[in-house]
C-alpha cells in the first residue's frame, strides 16, 4: 500500500514539472514581420505553440498583427505603457484562453471579427484598458468584464448575458434597426454606458432587463443611439434625487424620459412601447407612445417625457391643450402645460406618484382623447338639479370633469329669456333671477360641450 501511494506522488510530481516544463511566457517583438505564425517575431523563439503559452504583448505604438490561427492559449496579456491600440484583424478564426484574460489601462485591443471562442467562459478578465470587437456572437456568456468592451461593425451584434464595467456602442447600423442585442439574460453596467450610433435593444424577442448601477453613468443617448425597451427594461438603481436620463426610443423614434427622484432612494424601472396597453377612447388624438415607470420604494417623481410629430396621432394637434394620461387600474388624466422646444417637444410634470407594483403607463393626447368626455356621454338630467325659491332659480350642478357650461331660461313659447355662461366648471351652483318673471312654466336648458339637456321649472 505505501508502494502505491509514493507511485502515485511520484508520477504527479512529474506531471507537475512536464507540465512547468512546457508552459512558456512569449513576448511579441514583430522584428521579421506583422504574422502572428512567425516564430521570431517571439521573444523567446516561438516554434512550437502550445496550449499552455502565456502571450504578451507590450506594445510602444498602435500596431497591427495579422496571420492569427484558430488557437487555445493559457493567457493574454496587453500591457503596453502609453494609449496604444493592437489591431489583430484575422476574419472568423477563434481564440479560446484558459486563465486569465488582461487589458491593462490604457491599452486597446481591437479584434475585430476574431471569435473568443470560450462556451464555457473560463477565463477571468484583468485590467481597465478596452476590448473593441465586431463580432460579439462569440463572446462569452456570464461574465464579468473588468475591461471595456467596445461593439462596433455593419452586423447585428449580441452583448451577452454578464456585468460589464465600461461598453460601448457604436454600430453602423442606422437607427430603424437594431444595432446591438441583449441575449442569454440580464446585463449590469457598473461603470459607463456609452451610446454613439446604433439602437441597443434589451431583447429583441425575450425581454431583458438592462441594469444601471447606482454608482454607473450613462454617456451620450440622442436620436442617433438610445435604448430600446419595447420587450424590456431599463433600470436604474438607487437614484436618488439625482436629475437622470433615461434614453428611451422606438425603432425609428428617440422619445427619452428625465426623471428627478424626490424621495428615498429606489431603483426606477422604464419602459417605451408604440403601441398602447389600454387603448385611448380617441387614438387618433393621442400620441403613439405609452411609457411604464416603476419604483422599489413609494415616490413621487418630476418627469419630462420628449415627444417628436413622428409620434403624432394623425389628429393630435401639439398646439391645441394636452394631456396626460396615466393608467394603473383604469385612466386619470390631467392637464399638461404648454411643450418646450420644437420636433422634438417636451412636456414637463411634477409630483407623480410611482407605485412599486403593477402597472403604470403614460401616453399623452388632446383634452377628451384619453378617456370619455362629457361631449362624448350624453349629459344625465341627474347631473343638475333646480331648487325654486321665492326669487331665483338655484342650478345645482356636478359634472364628471370640468366642462364649458353655458345655461339658458325660456318660456312656455321657446323665447330666450336669459342666458348666463359659466365657463369651465365640474361643480357648483348658478343663480337665475326671478324677481322680473312672471307666475308661469319655464324651461332651463343646460348646454355642456355642445350636449344638452332640459328641465321644467315653475315660477310661483
Amino acid at each position: 500500500m505505501k508502494t502505491n501511494i509514493k507511485y502515485l506522488a511520484f508520477f504527479i510530481m512529474l506531471l507537475a514539472l512536464s507540465y512547468g516544463a512546457n508552459a512558456a511566457t512569449y513576448t511579441w517583438n514583430g522584428t521579421t514581420s506583422t504574422s502572428w505564425a512567425v516564430a521570431t517575431n517571439w521573444t523567446p523563439t516561438r516554434t512550437t505553440p502550445a496550449t499552455t503559452d502565456d502571450i504578451v504583448i507590450t506594445p510602444t505604438s498602435d500596431i497591427t498583427i495579422t496571420s492569427f490561427p484558430t488557437q487555445t492559449i493559457n493567457s493574454l496579456t496587453i500591457n503596453g505603457a502609453g494609449n496604444y491600440t493592437v489591431n489583430m484583424p484575422n476574419g472568423n478564426n477563434s481564440l479560446t484562453i484558459a486563465t486569465l484574460f488582461d487589458i491593462e489601462t490604457g491599452n486597446t485591443l481591437d479584434i475585430g471579427a476574431l471569435r473568443l471562442n470560450n462556451a464555457a467562459a473560463l477565463f477571468t478578465t484583468s485590467g481597465a484598458g478596452t476590448l473593441k470587437i465586431s463580432n460579439t456572437t462569440y463572446l462569452p456568456l456570464s461574465k464579468t468584464w473588468s475591461f471595456g468592451i467596445y461593439v462596433y461593425g455593419s452586423t447585428l451584434q449580441t452583448i451577452q448575458v454578464g456585468t460589464y464595467n465600461n461598453l460601448t456602442i457604436n454600430s453602423s447600423i442606422a437607427v430603424g434597426a437594431v444595432a446591438a442585442n441583449i441575449a442569454g439574460g440580464d446585463v449590469t453596467i457598473n461603470g459607463t454606458l456609452t451610446l454613439i450610433n446604433g439602437i441597443l435593444a434589451c431583447g429583441t424577442s425575450t425581454g431583458r432587463n438592462l441594469n444601471i448601477a447606482s454608482s454607473a453613468s450613462i454617456v451620450g443617448g440622442s436620436s442617433a443611439s438610445y435604448i430600446y425597451t419595447a420587450n424590456g427594461t431599463l433600470s436604474r438603481k438607487s437614484v436618488g434625487t439625482a436629475t437622470l436620463l433615461y434614453p428611451l426610443g422606438t425603432l425609428t423614434s428617440y422619445a427619452p424620459l428625465t426623471i428627478t427622484n424626490n424621495t428615498g432612494t429606489p431603483n426606477i424601472t422604464t419602459k417605451l412601447k408604440s403601441t398602447f396597453t389600454n387603448a385611448p377612447v380617441d387614438a387618433t388624438k393621442a400620441v403613439n407612445l405609452e411609457w411604464s415607470v416603476l419604483s422599489t420604494e413609494t415616490s413621487t417623481a418630476d418627469i419630462s417625457f420628449q415627444i417628436n410629430s413622428s409620434n403624432f396621432g394623425s389628429a393630435y394637434n401639439v398646439n391645441s391643450g394636452s394631456e396626460l394620461g396615466n393608467y394603473t387600474t383604469s385612466y386619470a388624466t390631467s392637464s399638461l402645460n404648454s411643450p418646450t422646444g420644437s420636433d422634438p417637444y417636451v412636456f414637463a410634470t411634477t409630483g407623480l406618484s410611482i407605485p412599486t407594483i403593477g402597472t403604470n403607463n403614460y401616453l399623452i393626447g388632446n383634452s377628451s382623447s384619453i378617456t370619455t368626455s362629457i361631449a362624448d356621454k350624453k349629459i344625465d338630467a341627474n347631473q343638475f338639479n333646480v331648487i325654486n325659491t321665492t326669487s331665483d332659480f338655484l342650478v345645482n350642478y356636478s359634472l364628471d370633469k370640468p366642462s364649458m357650461i353655458n345655461l339658458r331660461l325660456l318660456n312656455i313659447d321657446g323665447r330666450t329669456i336669459q342666458t348666463l355662461s359659466l365657463g369651465k366648471q365640474q361643480q357648483g351652483q348658478a343663480t337665475i333671477s326671478t324677481v322680473n318673471l312672471e307666475k308661469g312654466l319655464y324651461v332651463i336648458v343646460m348646454q355642456i360641450n355642445g350636449d344638452k339637456v332640459t328641465k321644467k321649472v315653475v315660477k310661483f
